[in-house]
């Protein structure tokens, strides 16, 4: 006699969605004793395969010199093709994302190098994936070029500065629409996930061009019609603003004890009620403050946090609903 045992299995698919996959596997019953506390020791061998068993793991990173360059070698367990973007200002970055992949090392690696100045990494749980920060040495134009060796599954990849030909050339770096973190000062306690994160985690669901300067040249300006602020089950702040059409704000952020996000939408004219236009607070956000400005045209918007906190924040657009989303939440080491 056969008997089925239906086992289904959770994958994290690559935006956070859940794919379930059912496997049907016969057993025969001749094997195991006809009893209950057999099939449910089947039962709890069968349980001991989460998903996160089958996710890629980045085993350690380690430094190189290669020719008088930066060079790192990523070894990993598994395959997770990376993400890539860059962050420029004073603080200029270079960024690899690994969906699905998990990392059990130190998360900062001196570098000191001619062109990094130091490696930090984490893994951020929901959805799955560890991030890479290159930290560079600002006001210097740099290339990089990457090599995914299969033989060794490492990713090798090399600095030079603008200039000096690379061993091999890359593609450029992807420049997504950032949604911004309250970052951290790059110390040890600096989290990887501090800073302009990728759309979307990335959160934003499609790349979206820069609004025009140019009043002349760019669309009929957008309305704010109402504000909300939710509390989300796993803890974090959605601040969610509807629109009358896409917008697409400046955001700069501010460390410090008390950090803060500031959103300014160019051209936006507000069109909330006098009586819903009041300040909000959530878990993380203190107080939520929207204005209309005149010098730039447009509307502020003016987010306190908690201070304390290393925050992954990412932007939303539900182009259906023109709903803008703000979404903060804690990275927790």
């Amino acid at each position: 006699m056969q008997s089925g045992i239906h086992v289904v299995l959770q994958l994290t698919g690559t935006k956070g969605r859940f794919f379930t996959i059912s496997l049907l596997s016969q057993l025969d019953m001749q094997i195991f004793t006809r009893t209950l506390p057999a099939l449910f020791i089947a039962l709890l061998l069968l349980s001991f395969h989460p998903a996160s068993a089958l996710a890629a793991v980045l085993e350690r990173v380690t430094k190189n010199i290669e020719d008088g360059q930066d060079a790192f070698s990523l070894l990993f367990e598994g395959r997770s093709k990376p993400k890539i973007f860059s962050i420029g200002g004073d603080s200029p970055r270079l960024v690899f994302d690994f969906p699905g992949a998990r990392y059990p090392g130190p998360q900062k690696i001196a570098a000191d190098g001619a062109v990094v100045k130091a490696v930090r990494i984490a893994t951020h749980q929901n959805p799955l994936k560890t991030r890479v920060v290159f930290d560079l040495i600002p006001g210097r134009a740099i290339d990089y070029k990457q090599e995914f060796l299969e033989d060794s599954q490492t990713l090798r990849i090399s600095f030079s500065n603008k200039g000096e030909k690379p061993a091999a050339s890359s593609p450029a770096p992807v420049q997504e629409t950032a949604p911004p973190a309250v970052p951290a000062k790059a110390t040890e306690t600096a989290s990887p996930f501090a800073g302009p994160l990728l759309a979307a985690k990335s959160s934003s669901k499609t790349t979206r061009p820069t609004v025009p300067e140019d009043a002349s040249s760019s669309p009929a300006a957008a309305r704010l019609f109402a504000y909300s602020l939710v509390t989300q089950p796993t803890g974090g702040d959605v601040l969610r603003l509807q629109l009358d059409s896409y917008a697409s704000p400046k955001i700069t952020a501010h460390e410090g004890e008390k950090p803060q996000i500031v959103c300014f939408f160019p051209r936006m004219r507000l069109a909330v009620p006098k009586e819903l236009n009041r300040p909000l607070s959530g878990k993380f956000i203190q107080k939520v403050a929207v204005s209309e400005q005149k010098k730039p045209a447009g509307i502020q918007i003016v987010i306190n946090l908690e201070g304390g906190h290393d925050y992954d924040i990412r932007q939303v657009f539900v182009k259906d609903e023109s709903i803008f989303e703000l979404i903060v939440n804690v990275f927790n080491y």
